[in-house]
């Protein structure tokens, strides 16, 4: 049985299901094209905010304000659909956040780390990105910022990023919503147009087709609309009212976006620190910035409404001046469609200050209606920045171009990068020249490994510091010596080089040089000096011992040369010697090393020679010296040389002893009559007696080394008994003590100490050490009336000995008055101008002179009245028989009287019986000293002495 269905149940019942198919498949469309409407209407939002935003960020970030950036970032907040944002610097690291918990945060840490994929996209591209997450239920949005430039970079490298995530989820439920409710109202609508297909009439279908006009009326009009969704009707008027209605809310919503967006776009433009003013297609300004308006009203700008309305491009064009002309130009021809963006940056006076601004134009299109955006940005700051970095930047390049140093930075491979202009110019060239040349070209080919090796080490290792010295070339082919220094750097381009400075050097490698040079050579004569003769001769000596060699060592010694020196100068003594080692370099073996030792004195080492062949040579070499004839301004002298021989073979023991040797033979040539040549023979007595005073030398340097003088003491005491001296008065004595503990007389080792020149070192230690003892014992100083030293000659004709001495008298403490020097008479009249200066300079802080052995010299009473001495110590060779021979009581009696006369003290010395006291008493001397009066004592009983003070007494007392 087949159902038939009524046509009027039919028709509206196929209208019915017919009409709610395609309802749903229309719900389902909108539903779609609603959600792509809402996802792209938050995408157009969220881009026009994050550009906003980022821009006011950046604008702050360059200007160094991070309290602007902040506030420009808190305008976020009035965008209801935002969720979250965030801003991040080039590290990932949140600087600002919606979540105050999150900043200083990574990324990563926050919800936004699912847009970590748009940032490294924005990042590469510097283009702002939007995309839907892939939940569907928000938008992601990354914009880049860059950020302000760190102290390290000339221009900001870093980019930061602006991230948010605004909310779909309210839009798409709205949308299914509306849904729902237009499938719900429309079936209604199915419904009532169904049942009405039996009554529809006119009058049911004119009525709600007017309250449509009506409602379309007021809506057009802007009046308050009524909702039609009630209407009664066919159903083409039902659903024409609902789409009215739906039609009238969504114009209600996206009115009120509208003006929300419009209202978020005005505060934040307020917020930009830059002055914004919007200008229409016409040049006109339609809309202006709190700032515009601020800046305005502080400097005078008497606008009405601030320019709103006003013509921009007539402002421009009424300037007159060159930068309003400029910037009229660029925007007519922004206006003109020939560009899409202008900048400028000028200067303008204001009644604070010159200040400096960036003017950037952009054409924009809002509604297909074109729009400029204008911002004068106060760059017064930046401009002042630049100005001081311009300034360091010169300073810097003048203090790099001109440093007397050479600066070059090689990459690697050895290419040079760069090097100032004084270190081109040291090496001859121009700095161009040498910019993308091989650094090795600069060297020699043999030190060419070492620089590479040192280059690479600085590569291989950052941070390490490398010295070296080393020669470079000039361009003329010339050498220069430098000290390099060297560690690895990193390039603005973020290159690895390395930074070498080089640091001439070349004086100091000459004089380097020249003191090898000295320390081996005499400088007068150009022959190797004694240190390097001793090397060799030491030489020698092992080869001797070791391999049974026999060699020969020749101590040569002028015979004129003080007569020379005497007569004609220093400057003639000088030549003498250069034309004495000519003549003598001639008449040996070229294998034969020849030396001046010092002095007139030279020396010959003839290795691998025999003593008989040696002496024959050493006599060709003496014939030779006697053979010149020394000319100097008309004075000829005739020359002669005593040489002295020693062989040198198994039995010799040091250098010193083969030294020793020659030097014992040397003298007893000059002893047998001069200009002659004698070896040393070890049965001779006499080259004995001059090789033992040799040994003494070792003997006393080794004793001043190791500390082993000690200092004794011997009374001077007065004779007569009407003396009323206060106080000690003793001579200070030295002695020597040996290896086996035994005490030596300085008779025995005075001689040689005077002969090889360390009478000197000895006068200085004895000083030193009385000086000293004297200091560390006051209460013996206060008790002491005078303390006698002895000076030799050598020490009176050293101008450094007599600063010595008073030099340790200063710093010492002791007075001047309590101290006195003995001098002999043979020592004073050999150094006479000398001796008197040393007198004098004593004599002026108080110390007293006594002038020792006196009697025993040829002429002893002439030279006498030319000393200022205070004291005479006669010579004991007149005192010590003076009680059995009347000659020596005469002479005693003469010297006394002579001194007497002078106003002089004297002294007797070598007293030593009482016999001899009172013969003294008689002619009236006043002092006495010897071993009838006081034996010596070491210095130490002095303490004793003190306490006992005047227990001894006097002769008459003792």
């Amino acid at each position: 049985m087949v159902l038939r269905i009524p046509l009027r149940f039919l028709i509206p019942s196929g209208i019915f299901f017919a009409a709610l198919g395609l309802l749903i498949a229309f719900a389902a469309s909108e539903v779609r094209i609603s959600n792509l409407r809402a996802e792209e209407n938050l995408q157009k939002h969220a881009r026009v905010i994050g550009n906003i935003v980022a821009s006011a960020v950046e604008t702050a970030e360059r200007r160094g304000d991070p309290a602007e950036a902040s506030f420009a970032f808190e305008q976020t907040r009035a965008d209801r659909r935002l969720v979250e944002a965030v801003i991040v610097d080039e590290s990932d690291r949140i600087s600002y956040a919606s979540t105050l918990t999150l900043r200083g945060a990574p990324l990563h840490a926050s919800k936004l780390a699912v847009a970590e994929p748009l940032l490294a996209v924005a990042r590469i591209s510097t283009i702002g990105q939007i995309e839907i997450a892939d939940d569907g239920k928000s938008v992601l949005s990354v914009f880049p910022i860059r950020l302000a430039p760190t102290d390290e970079e000339f221009t900001g490298g870093r980019i930061g990023a602006l991230l948010m995530r605004h909310s779909i989820e309210g839009e798409k439920t709205a949308a299914v919503n509306a849904a729902i409710n237009r499938v719900g109202v429309l079936g209604l609508v199915l419904a009532l147009v169904c049942l009405a297909v039996w009554w529809f009439s006119n009058r049911i279908l004119v009525k709600p087709l007017l309250r449509l006009v009506d409602a379309a009326d007021r809506l057009a009009q802007d009046r308050p609309v009524h909702t039609l969704s009630g209407q009664r009707g066919a159903a083409e008027i039902e659903r024409l009212a609902g789409a009215f209605d739906q039609m009238a809310d969504a114009l209600r919503r996206r009115t009120d976006a509208l003006e929300e967006s419009r209202a978020f776009l005005f505060a934040t433009m307020d917020a930009l620190p830059s002055h914004v003013a919007v200008l229409d297609a016409e040049g006109r300004i339609i809309a202006v910035n709190d700032a515009w308006r601020k800046f305005g009203d502080r400097n005078g700008l008497t606008l009405s409404n601030h320019g709103v309305g006003a013509s921009y491009l007539k402002f421009c064009d009424d300037a007159g001046d060159g930068i309003g002309l400029v910037v009229a130009d660029g925007l007519r021809r922004i206006l003109s469609g020939e560009r899409t963006e202008f900048h400028v940056d000028y200067s303008c006076p204001t009644p604070e200050r010159q200040q400096w601004f960036a003017l950037e134009m952009r054409l924009f299109e809002s509604g297909g209606i074109v729009r400029v955006l204008t911002a004068h940005q106060n760059i017064t700051s930046l401009k002042y920045a630049e100005s001081a970095l311009r300034r360091g930047e010169e300073r810097y390049r003048i203090l790099y171009e001109n440093n007397p140093l050479m600066f070059l930075t090689v990459k690697a491979g050895g290419v040079i990068a760069s090097i100032n202009k004084f270190g081109a110019e040291q090496l001859g060239y121009r700095a161009a020249d040498l910019v993308g040349t091989s650094l090795y070209s600069l060297y020699e080919e043999e030190v060419r490994d070492g620089v590479r090796e040192h280059l690479n080490l600085c590569l291989a290792s950052p941070g390490v510091v490398d010295r070296w010295e080393t020669s470079k070339l000039r361009k003329d082919g010339t050498t220069m010596w430098v000290r390099e220094t060297a560690r690895s750097i990193r390039t603005p381009q973020n290159e690895i080089a390395v930074l070498v400075v080089c640091e001439d050097v070349t004086e100091t490698q000459e004089l380097s040089k020249r003191l090898k040079y000295q320390a081996s050579y005499d400088a007068l004569t150009g022959l190797i000096n004694r240190h390097e003769f001793e090397r060799r001769l030491g030489s020698a000596v092992q080869s001797a011992a070791s391999d049974g060699a026999e060699h020969v060592l020749c101590y040569l010694d002028l015979d004129q040369f003080k007569v020379v020196n005497d007569t004609c100068g220093h400057m003639a003594g000088d030549e003498l010697l250069r034309q004495v080692a000519q003549t003598v370099k001639g008449n040996v073996r070229n294998r034969d090393t020849l030396a001046r030792l010092g002095g007139d004195e030279f020396g010959i080492l003839m290795e691998h020679c025999s003593l008989d062949r040696a002496m024959q040579r050493a006599e060709a070499v003496r014939a030779a010296v006697e053979d010149c004839r020394f000319a100097w301004e008309g004075n000829v002298f005739a020359l002669g040389a005593s040489i002295g021989v020693a062989a040198i073979n198994v039995h010799s023991a040091s250098v010193s002893s083969v030294m020793s040797a020659a030097d014992a033979a040397c003298y007893a040539a000059k002893d047998e009559g001069r200009n002659r040549v004698n070896a040393f023979r070890a049965d001779d007595l006499d080259q004995n007696r001059r090789h033992g005073e040799m040994r003494w030398v070792a003997r006393l340097q080794r004793a001043l080394d190791d500390g082993l003088f000690e200092l004794f003491f011997q009374r001077i005491v007065a004779l007569s008994a009407t003396d009323t001296t206060d106080g000690l008065h003793y001579e200070v004595l030295i002695r020597l003590r040996d290896e086996d503990g035994q005490l030596i007389a300085p008779g025995a080792f005075l001689p040689a100490a005077e002969r090889f020149h360390l009478a000197s070192r000895i006068d200085r230690w004895v000083l030193s050490a009385s000086i000293d003892w004297l200091s560390s014992n006051p209460e013996h100083v206060r008790h002491l009336a005078l303390c006698t030293i002895n000076v030799s000659g050598q020490s009176l004709a050293e101008d450094a000995f007599l600063d010595f001495v008073i030099e340790r008298i200063a710093s010492a403490g002791v007075p001047a008055g309590k101290l006195g020097f003995e001098i002999t008479e043979t020592a004073a009249i050999a150094n006479l101008s000398k001796a008197t200066r040393f007198i004098r300079k004593l004599s002026e802080l108080g110390c007293r002179f006594a002038l020792d052995d006196f009697g025993s010299g040829l002429s002893s009473f002439g030279y006498l009245k030319h000393l200022p001495v205070d004291i005479l110590k006669i010579d004991g060779i007149f005192v010590r028989d003076i009680a059995t021979n009347p000659i020596d009581a005469a002479m005693v009696r003469s010297i006394n009287e002579i001194g007497h006369l002078l106003r002089k003290q004297t002294v007797a010395e070598f007293v030593n019986s009482d016999a001899v006291i009172e013969r003294l008493r008689d002619i009236g001397v006043d002092y006495i000293q010897g071993y009838a009066v006081h034996c010596p004592r070491p210095l130490s009983d002095l303490q004793q002495l003190t306490e006992e003070r005047y227990r001894i007494g006097n002769v008459s007392g003792s």
